[in-house]
């Protein structure tokens, strides 16, 4: 099951991008934040893709330094599309005391631990950031990948799923648990996962694929031709595409009722009657 979902699914990293904070009770020090964290941090936080992200170069050793944590967070992004691991670590390191109840010190600290494979550290990381934001799609989809590189697959599915339900803005999250959904022959939920993926991006190619595929297996053809065309438009030069339309097109049209040729009048030369009188 591991290899077919991770042949379909391209699994990249997700970026946090905070709005101001609601915050509730007192803000404890630094170092009564490592020993007991609470759930402090209540943002809604948006996700988008690495490429989605502008090219900002990923600034110098200690620039965020004395920089509000907002405006840090773009900084470490930045940092994390150029895949600068040591600066991604040391801002990480940099919010988890100057912006302690936030949830972006660990965070980063743990992509910066799953690139360098270190798993452990990563889980480790990402468990401080859900014990202040433990309904946060983002980090139990981060969870569930570090899993996943552990092939500990039931958590990594637990975590996935718990992703997919909480943030709508994971289209990974979404896409892998509607492969699983296919595997375990349960249409109706991958077509809604699939769905989900489909409105985070219209584009998506594998999942544009699948949902013509569960069209096609249906003889729903139309629809399979419809998931085919926005496929083409995403990319016109694929082959597995072209062939696939060409084989619905061949379907609709053996389905179309053939238009009946009128049959030919039978003309035939009227014979004399052999009992006409001469005279």
């Amino acid at each position: 099951m591991k290899k077919i979902i991770l042949a379909l699914s391209v699994f990249s990293l997700v970026i946090g991008c905070a709005s101001p904070p609601v915050k509730k009770g007192k803000e404890t020090t630094p170092t009564a934040a490592k020993e007991e964290v609470k759930a402090t941090y209540n943002e809604k936080v948006t996700v988008m893709e690495i490429d989605a992200l502008s090219k900002t170069p990923c600034p110098r050793e200690g620039a965020w330094t004395g920089v509000e944590w907002r405006k840090v967070i773009p900084m470490a992004n930045a940092c994390v599309r150029s895949k600068d691991w040591r600066r991604v670590e040391s801002i990480g390191g940099y919010l988890g005391v100057h912006a302690h109840l936030t949830p972006w010190g660990p965070y980063y600290m743990s992509l910066a631990a799953g690139a360098r494979k270190d798993y452990p550290r990563a889980i480790w990381m990402l468990e401080l950031a859900l014990k202040k934001a433990p309904t946060e799609g983002l980090f139990h989809y981060q969870m569930g990948r570090m899993h996943w590189e552990m092939d500990d697959d039931v958590a990594a599915l637990k975590e996935m799923k718990m992703a997919s339900d909480m943030n709508p803005g994971l289209t990974d999250a979404h896409w892998v648990m509607g492969q699983i959904a296919l595997q375990r022959g349960d249409t109706a939920e991958a077509e809604r996962l699939l769905d989900k993926t489909l409105d985070n991006d219209s584009k998506h190619l594998p999942a544009l694929m699948a949902m013509a595929s569960i069209k096609s297996k249906a003889k729903d053809w139309s629809a399979a031709e419809n998931y085919l065309s926005r496929a083409l438009r995403s990319s016109p030069k694929n082959a597995k595409v072209r062939l696939a339309m060409n084989q619905v097109q061949e379907k609709i049209k053996a389905e179309r009722p053939q238009a009946q040729t009128p049959k030919s009048k039978k003309v035939s030369a009227r014979k004399p009657s052999g009992n006409k009188k001469v005279d």
